[in-house]
């Protein structure tokens, strides 16, 4: 199986996703010390859902 050539991240890129989505989290009503699930295959994204949480 050949998934394709990743694309990494820096530090910097991955603070800024991270931000974004908890903002978007917290202009959505999320509050913080509340729960959240985050449901997605094993990916990027969903290590950057789960620090936008903290």
């Amino acid at each position: 199986v050949i998934l394709g050539e990743y694309c990494w991240m820096s530090y910097d890129q991955v603070y800024k996703e991270v931000r974004a989505f908890g903002s978007g989290l917290a202009a959505l009503g999320q509050k913080p010390l509340k729960n959240i699930a985050i449901f997605c295959e094993t990916r990027a994204e969903w290590i950057i859902a789960a620090q936008a949480c903290f």
